[in-house]
Parts: structure tokens; sequence; C-alpha cells
């Protein structure tokens, strides 16, 4: 399944692809899977990227409320 290969595994058999095309084998219907599979894998990891940066997002908005919910006094200060 798509979900055990790792995008370096990807990539190293894109190179394997690349490698066979240079010896002049015709791979034309396997170098579209690849390709395939290698533009889904990218896709996921965008995915999982733009998950964690709005995990942070929400971490960073509810600390600002906290921050701005705590009145400050002149003892936090000095």
């Amino acid at each position: 399944p798509l979900q055990d290969l790792s995008y370096d595994d990807l990539l190293g058999a894109d190179s394997a692809l690349t490698y066979v095309r240079d010896s002049r084998f015709k791979e034309s219907k396997l170098k579209f899977s690849f390709k395939e599979a290698l533009f889904e894998k990218e896709k996921e990891e965008l995915k999982n990227l733009k998950k964690k940066c709005s995990d942070i997002e929400t971490w960073l908005e509810k600390e600002k409320a906290k921050v701005f919910a705590a009145p400050l006094t002149l003892d936090d200060v000095v």
C-alpha cells in the first residue's frame, strides 16, 4: 500500500526507473504508476504539514488568549 512507502522509497524507485529508461527499456506504463504514486505521497505529506501548522496556530491562539486574559499587576512588571 502507498501508506507503507516513504517519500524516499518513491524517490529511489523513480531513480531506478530513470536507470531502466536510460537502458532503453520500455517503461511508460510503469513510469506513470511511479509518478502517480510519488504525486500522491507528496499530497499526503503536504496534508500532514498543513495539519501540523494548523495545530500550532491553534496552540498559539490559546496561548495568546491566556496572556491577554490575565491582568498585569505592578508586581508582574517589577
